[in-house]
């Protein structure tokens, strides 16, 4: 799993294992010292290749935690780069469940 882009309200993971549209999922983001929790939902699919998804108000750091996220980010170096030795970050995924249209 790799995380391409994030902002405060939202996140692209490029991987193989992606979940439906409307799957409710914790994230957690590790980054040096720093770990930020959030509740997401899949917003886009792409089938094999990656998902986007939308981080919701009822997540447990909320957007705080993932302003410090990346304000890290801005301030190690810039964007996590494949085969690189700038930051890493660590992304793990529990889905939650799978929200009725």
């Amino acid at each position: 799993m790799h995380l391409t882009d994030l902002s405060p309200s939202a996140c692209y993971l490029e991987t193989k294992d992606t979940l439906p549209v409307g799957s409710v999922l914790e994230v957690e983001f590790h980054c040096d010292e720093l770990r930020v929790r959030c509740v997401a939902i899949v917003r886009l699919l792409h089938p094999q290749s990656g998902m986007g998804l939308e981080f919701t108000p009822s997540g447990s750091d909320g957007e705080g935690g993932l302003l410090l996220l990346i304000d890290l980010l801005i301030t190690s170096g810039g964007k996590q780069r494949r085969n690189s030795s700038s930051t890493t970050i660590a992304v793990n995924l529990l889905p939650l469940s799978l929200l009725q249209s």
